[in-house]
């Protein structure tokens, strides 16, 4: 995922990360009793604001790249995926974000970037969920061979 520095503090959510600040509030209040202190839900408003706007980016993305009847869906909408998961600091969650950049590339027709990302979403997701979850099954099936995968080439010449 990322290297740690010394004496950082490592936190586990009892939550959806995904989920913009007011609605975390609200759903740990609710449902544990208490107020997030976390670096990301300490953030003054702006910041929190800006946040919030990197969320729903994320969540219009994959809305947008798990289409595959999309014709607007693109690597290059996967690769700025991967991006704002990266500046939210969301790489532990980014499996799913992988996934969708692995198909997208198959997608196209581009073996050698769906090979990677398939590799990557495979190791994050069994990181994750665990090495029989279904997508590190499919992902590291597709990173052998991204030319067998169901959605090779589907998009190419679009």
């Amino acid at each position: 995922m990322r290297d740690i520095a010394p004496g950082e503090e490592l936190t586990i959510s009892y939550i959806d990360t995904l989920a913009p600040y007011r609605q975390r509030q609200q759903r740990l209040q609710s449902s544990l009793g208490f107020e997030c202190s976390c670096a990301r839900c300490s953030l003054d408003e702006d910041e929190r604001d800006e946040s919030d706007d990197l969320l729903h980016a994320i969540a219009e993305l994959e809305a947008e790249l798990g289409d595959f009847a999309s014709t607007r869906a693109s690597p290059a909408l996967a690769e700025e995926l991967l991006e704002l998961y990266v500046a939210e600091g969301l790489q532990s969650k980014m499996g799913g974000a992988y996934t969708l950049a692995a198909l997208n590339y198959a997608l196209v027709g581009k073996e050698d970037e769906a090979r990677r990302y398939a590799t990557l979403a495979a190791e994050t997701v069994e990181w994750e969920f665990g090495s029989a979850a279904e997508d590190a099954v499919a992902m590291r099936e597709m990173a052998r061979d991204p030319r067998k995968h169901w959605s090779w080439g589907k998009r190419r010449g679009r």
